[in-house]
């Protein structure tokens, strides 16, 4: 079925990773490039460039029936998923290296929410062998399946996890940079209730990219000054 928001999804999702491309580049060259928290916001950049790309050729080579575009749908579909999860635990650890600036804050958060998406990422495993995710009809179309639900009820847990440390610490940070590095837990469920009602626009990552933009424009540019 044509979707008419099939080419705006694709393009504003190459040009999030282009945005995101260019600033992990300007990063890498700057004189505070192995400053830890600065390696650690890094690393979100090439999640989320390949979470973008991935998702812009999962949509790309929908419908055509080749073997190519067999073997990159099935791909493509599997890097979203898992390395959506994988994000979580790096936006954890770089969001309490961040407050651990300010106060002393216990590391365990991050090694439970590292286990707890790595489960989330067994379960995407699981799924491409029992479809308990999404599936595929022909030609190489994705279909969600049963458990669809699950996989984005544990996304939203992981951010209300991510949300409800930044509020515990909110009198010890700027209101502002708690409302920056609250923006990857509200940009996020604000895409998806809009796609609740528009389904076929895919707002999601995209919002997860104007999410890091504000944390680097608000938060990680000034790190780089204080360096």
């Amino acid at each position: 079925m044509y979707n008419p928001f099939l080419y705006v999804n694709i393009s504003l999702e190459f040009l999030g990773a282009i945005i995101s491309l260019i600033i992990l580049i300007c990063l890498m060259v700057g004189a505070n490039r192995n400053d830890s928290l600065n390696i650690k916001y890094m690393r979100m950049l090439l999640c989320n460039i390949l979470v973008l790309v991935s998702d812009a050729f999962a949509g790309i080579f929908k419908g055509i029936d080749t073997p190519l575009a067999f073997v990159i749908v099935r791909a493509a579909n599997f890097l979203v998923f898992s390395v959506s999860y994988i994000f979580v635990p790096l936006f954890t650890d770089y969001m309490t290296a961040f407050i651990r600036q300010k106060v002393k804050i216990s590391k365990i958060i991050v090694s439970v929410m590292y286990a707890m998406c790595g489960f989330a990422v067994l379960l995407v495993i699981v799924s491409q062998f029992t479809h308990i995710y999404y599936g595929f009809e022909e030609p190489n179309m994705y279909q969600r399946q049963s458990l669809f639900w699950l996989s984005q009820a544990l996304g939203i847990l992981f951010l209300l996890i991510n949300a409800a440390v930044i509020i515990r610490y909110i009198g010890f940070i700027r209101k502002r940079e708690a409302l920056l590095l609250l923006s990857y837990a509200l940009l996020p469920r604000a895409a998806m209730g809009i796609q609740i009602f528009v389904y076929a626009l895919a707002l999601l990552y995209i919002a997860t990219t104007v999410s890091l933009m504000l944390i680097y424009v608000g938060i990680q540019s000034r790190q780089a000054r204080r360096s």
